[in-house]
């Protein structure tokens, strides 16, 4: 049995400013191809184009989908993003 490359990515860009963050995108396409990647992020940019988005609140998930299917309005995730995108 051939061994799975996996990454694991813990606020990974919880730290950089505005213009470092919008190159994350690329790099990380990159960086992903092909293997299984655990993201932990607040900064939902940098999970939008996940294959499967958890969104957990209180070590609960209550929520999970595509960014497509979370991005409906009322819904916590949509409250955090429209949020995150006013602040850029």
């Amino acid at each position: 049995m051939e061994k799975e490359e996996k990454n694991h990515l813990i606020e990974s860009t919880s730290n950089l400013n505005t213009e470092s963050d919008a190159h994350i995108p690329k790099s990380s396409t990159q960086l992903v191809q092909g293997k299984t990647t655990t993201a932990i992020a607040h900064r939902l940019s940098t999970i939008k184009k996940a294959y499967q988005i958890l969104v957990i609140e209180t070590g609960s998930i209550v929520r999970q989908g595509t960014h497509e299917t979370l991005i409906v309005p009322k819904w916590r995730y949509c409250d955090l993003f429209t949020y995150h995108v006013k602040i850029l």
